[in-house]
């Protein structure tokens, strides 16, 4: 499993990231994670509605979305 280290962000979004993972029963690094995933999915359908294809290092973030069109730019 990746790890993910959260440091120096402005203490008003760390609050807001340790009350959201109590909430949900998640690490602030699992919180920063699944965030980050939605945002992806934005990204993905932003680029689905406007007919574009994502160009990307990182194919796994958008390989769930089998419709986007996905375009290389090597491997991370």
């Amino acid at each position: 499993m990746a790890i993910l280290q959260v440091r120096d962000i402005d203490d008003r979004l760390y609050d807001f990231l340790k009350r959201s993972a109590k909430l949900r029963n998640r690490s602030i690094s699992q919180e920063v994670i699944t965030i980050m995933d939605d945002m992806d999915l934005l990204i993905a359908a932003t680029a689905m509605y406007m007919n574009l294809s994502i160009v990307t290092k990182n194919r796994d973030h958008f390989s769930r979305i089998d419709e986007l069109k996905l375009e290389s730019l090597g491997k991370i």
